[in-house]
């Protein structure tokens, strides 16, 4: 069976661009982080996840039990909208795939109303998710 070099190079490049869901499992979502930065931290190494999560759980007044990962088979990936200056501000991730040798997580950001009274007090909208490791870059994308 001969390929056509033309058919084959149509082959090659469907299978270089297609897109692979992978599950995901959200930890925690929420408002108040001591991570304040926005983008993504990517946590792959107990002694990483040990100082972010102390970092994230130091503005609570109780703190908060670090949840257990499995670093051989998982990682963690923190996504966040950054310091805010009121409430009313929210971030979901909504999905990850691996596409064009990335992992790529989308998510959505939503703000508060603009006619609607809001709390004057800093947040920082985030999620932590884990998912199978992998060595590949992440990409956010935030959609509102």
């Amino acid at each position: 069976m001969r390929i056509h070099k033309s058919a084959l190079a149509v082959l090659l490049c469907v299978a270089c661009s297609s897109t692979r869901a992978r599950e995901f499992v959200s930890l925690e979502r929420g408002t108040q982080s001591g991570v304040q930065g926005s983008g993504t931290v990517v946590i792959r190494d107990a002694a990483l996840w040990e100082a972010i999560w102390k970092r994230h759980a130091s503005v609570r007044v109780e703190g908060a039990p670090r949840p257990e990962v499995d670093f051989e088979r998982q990682m963690v990936v923190l996504v966040s909208c950054g310091l805010q200056d009121s409430t009313g501000y929210a971030l979901e991730v909504v999905s990850v795939e691996e596409r064009e040798g990335k992992l790529i997580i989308e998510a959505r950001a939503s703000e508060p109303a603009r006619d609607l009274l809001q709390a004057q007090v800093a947040t920082v909208p985030y999620e932590f998710i884990v998912l199978l490791r992998s060595d590949l870059p992440v990409e956010l994308h935030v959609k509102s």
